[in-house]
């Protein structure tokens, strides 16, 4: 049994405390102990009791996290990474790609049939930064473990939504947030896919000896070249599709989100920053880990 109900968050924690225990304890009860005459049929009498004791201004407020919250999958793809990004880094550290990729619950959209080369995204300004490749040794901790914070900001923050909100469109299906920042990786691995179609790390490497060099920085470490390989039908799938899922991702993020009941604006605004955090702190730890990789090839 999830915890709809028994937790909240914390600005109207105290109000629907109240409500649910004076005005609402017989649906409650209802919804914990009788079977569903048809889906969704007690958690909404619960929701229904709990609003109709909500006054006007309360209710605009949850309309206004609703509008934030709605409009949030938007403003993450503008700043997350793309699937050609995170396949190219990849081909060189798929561990970190793989936390990387988990760690940006959304991702920026590419319109279909337009990808950038993989090669040419490898290539060089003349007037660039350094690579920073003397720091790499000493960085790779603190890289790991910002990721890893990242990842766990995103998953307390899911279990915040599943645990103290209510998706109104579908009130029973309390881990549609989890589902939908657990499967923004799917896009991720048809690009890394589509990108290995594109171009290939020479010498060749086997998939262990790939996962095995991701913690090598030293000097004697070959650095690898980069084989272009001429755009092919399977290519141009792979890339639509990751380019399909990434918006059906991206539009299934807005539903869930703007469907979101019981959170008031400011711990709305608690849940964009928190989520805006971790998807910026990945996006720089991937550019520099890309930046990184033009100056090795």
């Amino acid at each position: 049994m999830p915890g709809n109900f028994q937790q909240w968050f914390p600005q109207f924690a105290p109000y629907f405390s109240r409500v649910l225990r004076d005005n609402c304890s017989s649906e409650f009860q209802a919804y914990l102990e009788k079977p569903d005459p048809w889906p969704n049929y007690h958690i909404n009498s619960v929701v229904s009791c709990i609003l109709a004791h909500f006054d006007e201004s309360g209710k605009a407020q949850l309309a206004v996290s609703s509008v934030l919250l709605g409009i949030l999958p938007t403003i993450l793809g503008m700043v997350g990474s793309n699937t050609t990004e995170i396949g190219l880094l990849a081909l060189r550290r798929p561990i970190f790609a793989i936390l990387l990729s988990l760690g940006a619950p959304v991702l920026s959209p590419t319109r279909s049939f337009e990808y950038r080369s993989p090669v040419e995204m490898l290539k060089t300004k003349p007037d660039g930064l350094p690579a920073f490749t003397k720091w790499q040794r000493r960085l790779c901790p603190i890289k790991y473990i910002t990721t890893v914070v990242a990842i766990g900001n995103i998953v307390h923050v899911t279990w915040q939504l599943c645990e103290y909100s209510v998706c109104v469109f579908s009130a029973s299906t309390w881990w549609l947030p989890a589902l939908w920042a657990g499967i923004s990786v799917i896009p991720h691995l048809l690009g890394a896919y589509a990108v290995t179609l594109r171009v290939r790390t020479m010498p060749h490497r086997t998939l262990r000896a790939t996962f095995m060099s991701e913690f090598d920085f030293s000097k004697q470490q070959t650095n690898p070249k980069w084989d272009p390989i001429p755009e092919s039908k399977r290519y141009l799938v792979f890339s639509w599709l990751a380019s399909f899922i990434t918006i059906l991702h991206l539009v299934m993020g807005t539903v869930v989100l703007s469907s979101a009941l019981f959170i008031s604006p400011s711990d709305a605004v608690i849940v964009s920053i928190r989520l805006l955090c971790s998807a910026v702190t990945c996006r720089v730890l991937l550019m520099f880990e890309l930046h990184v990789l033009k100056h090795s090839v």
